[in-house]
């Protein structure tokens, strides 16, 4: 039925109004994540070479390595380090494509969902005012029912006749004549006879 279509679909519209704050969530932790593989690429990227003395010379008699040697081992280092410090900012901005790309995906995800549940939200109050309207319109059929009805003709009268001060003093005048007797000697006059004749007649 209706009431069931309803709950129906407000158990739908639920679901999917719970799918879109996880989806959210999602979407916040990726800002959170692609806010620190910024900051790490700028701290990586702004590292540089230091040389340390100690690393170019002897380290049992402290003397110093020869010039080429050291100029050598400098530039294995450097390029060492260039590597290193190339193949860390490639993953940090693989890793921030990866959540930017993730993102993208969510919130596309994110726009189809909230037009879902508008258009549900839309359905779903449709088919409360078309409930409303029917339950208003059965109540007018009721009434309208209830009005066509034709009253006993005799409940009517009795109703009627209970509240009306005349006829309930008539009432009362009719119940006091018929508790009369007119008891009547046998050895009386046929004048008195006819006086009760009279009076029986009037009753």
């Amino acid at each position: 039925d209706l009431q069931s279509e309803i709950k129906s679909a407000e158990a739908k519209r639920d679901t999917l109004a719970n799918k879109r704050e996880t989806i959210k969530v999602q979407i916040s932790n990726l800002d959170t994540l692609m806010s620190n593989a910024r900051l790490q690429w700028t701290e990586v990227n702004a590292k540089e070479l230091i040389f340390n003395d100690s690393e170019f010379c002897c380290p049992t008699c402290k003397r110093d390595f020869e010039a080429s040697d050291v100029e050598t081992k400098k530039s294995e280092m450097k390029e060492n380090f260039i590597n290193d410090k190339q193949a860390q900012l490639k993953r940090i901005s693989d890793n921030g494509k990866g959540y930017t790309d993730e993102k993208a995906n969510l919130e596309a995800e994110l726009a189809t969902l909230e037009e879902i549940i508008a258009k549900g939200t839309e359905y779903i109050s449709g088919l409360t005012k078309k409930e409303t309207g029917l339950k208003a319109d059965l109540l007018i059929a009721n009434n309208e029912a209830k009005s066509q009805v034709k009253p006993n003709l005799d409940e009517v009268v009795s109703v009627s006749l209970s509240t009306n001060i005349e006829y309930l003093e008539l009432k009362k005048d009719l119940h006091r004549l018929e508790e009369l007797k007119f008891d009547i000697p046998e050895n009386n006059s046929q004048e008195l006879k006819d006086e009760k004749a009279k009076l029986n007649s009037e009753i």
